[in-house]
C-alpha cells in the first residue's frame, strides 16, 4: 500500500476519516492501480487482514465498481483521494467473513522501545523510528493507537526496568484507569534486526525479529487484530427484536436516526409501541451486546418482553 502521512503530528491530532476513505500521499498517475490500491485498503480495514482471501481480493480487480468518487488534491505532491461506496461491506458478508467496522480502536500499548539510544517507554509525543510506522500503519488501518500517558500516576506503578523484564503486574494495575485490554512488552533494535516481544492481557504472545520498523509495526498491528474481530466482527445478517423504553415525539427522530446511521444496519423499523415501549426489528448480522454497546444506552432490567435487547432511549 501506498497510504503514508505527512508526519506523527498530523495523525495525533487529526479526526480519523471514515473506514471508506483513503489517502493516497505518492500517487504517481496511474489512475487504475490506485483505486485498486484504495479498495484493497478499505478491504483490509473492514476484515482486518492484511493477507486477503483470493476471493475478497478479487473485489478490488474491478475497482470502478466501488469507487465512489475520487480528486487529485495536489497534483504537484502527488496527493489522492478516494472514497470507496460502504456497500462493499455488504459484498464481504456475502462472502461468509465477519466485517468489523465498530468500535475501532487497539488494546492499551505498553512498550518499552530502545532503538541504540537506551531505553524509553513508547507515547503519543516519542520521537522514534517505530512511533512513526505504528501510525503510518494506524492510518492504513483506520485504527487509532491507544498509547498510556506514562505520566506520574502511571510511572509510580510500571518501572521501565520491570516492563523490560517481562513483569507485568504494575501494567495490569494501571491499565485499569485506561481500560481492560492491554498489550506489553519490549522492542530492541540491534544488529540483527529489530526484536520484539509482546504479551497481551489474553496471554497471547509474540516473539520474533524483523528487518525493519515497518515490518515491526505491521507485527504489532498484527497482533491484537485477530481478537479485534473475533470480537467486534459482523457475520452475515439476521434478525434483533429491540425494545426501548422512553421514546418521545423529542427523541424519536434522533434515536432512529442514530440506530439506522450504524453500519452494521441494514435496516431498523418499528414493529410496535406502547405508552411504555416501542419495539423495533433490526436488519443486522450484530449480536445483541454489539448492538447495545455502539447504542451506549441503559438497559432496562424492568422490561420482562421477549426482546432480544432492551435500552432506555436519551432524552
Amino acid at each position: 500500500m501506498r497510504i503514508l502521512l505527512l508526519s506523527l503530528l498530523a495523525i495525533c491530532g487529526s479526526t480519523w476519516a471514515s473506514l471508506y476513505e483513503v489517502t493516497d500521499l505518492n500517487y504517481q498517475g496511474d489512475e487504475a492501480q490506485a483505486k485498486r490500491a484504495a479498495v484493497t485498503t478499505v478491504l483490509s480495514r473492514l476484515t482486518g487482514r492484511n493477507a486477503l482471501p483470493p476471493s475478497v481480493a478479487g473485489l478490488a480487480d474491478q475497482p470502478e465498481e466501488w469507487i465512489q468518487s475520487w480528486s487529485l488534491v495536489d497534483e504537484l505532491a502527488g496527493v489522492a483521494e478516494f472514497r470507496v461506496d460502504a456497500s462493499i461491506r455488504q459484498a464481504v458478508q456475502r462472502m461468509g467473513l465477519p466485517v468489523w467496522t465498530q468500535p475501532r480502536a487497539t488494546p492499551w500499548l505498553w512498550l518499552a522501545v530502545d532503538e541504540g539510544s537506551g531505553r524509553q517507554p513508547l507515547t503519543a509525543t516519542s520521537d522514534l523510528e517505530i512511533a512513526r510506522a505504528l501510525m503510518i500503519e494506524s492510518e492504513r488501518l483506520a485504527l487509532p493507537l491507544q498509547l498510556p500517558a506514562w505520566d506520574a500516576d502511571d510511572r509510580s506503578q510500571v518501572a521501565l526496568a520491570e516492563l523490560w523484564g517481562f513483569f507485568f503486574d504494575g501494567v495490569a494495575q494501571a491499565n485499569g484507569r485506561y481500560g481492560e485490554d492491554y498489550v506489553a512488552g519490549r522492542l530492541a533494535r540491534t544488529g540483527a534486526g529489530w526484536q520484539l516481544a509482546l504479551v497481551g492481557s489474553d496471554g497471547a504472545r509474540l516473539s520474533e525479529t524483523f528487518a525493519d520498523a515497518a515490518d515491526a509495526a505491521r507485527a504489532i498491528h498484527g497482533f491484537w487484530l485477530p481478537s479485534l474481530v473475533a470480537r467486534y466482527g459482523v457475520a452475515g445478517s439476521g434478525d434483533l427484536s429491540l425494545s426501548v423504553a422512553g421514546l418521545t415525539a423529542d427523541n424519536y427522530d434522533a434515536f432512529i436516526a442514530e440506530l439506522r446511521s450504524l453500519d452494521a444496519v441494514e435496516r431498523a423499523f418499528p414493529v410496535f409501541s406502547d405508552p411504555q415501549f416501542v419495539r423495533f426489528r433490526v436488519v443486522t448480522g450484530a449480536r445483541p451486546e454489539q448492538l447495545a454497546q455502539w447504542l451506549g444506552l441503559p438497559e432496562n432490567r424492568f422490561d420482562e418482553s421477549a426482546a432480544d435487547l432492551k435500552v432506555v432511549a436519551r432524552p
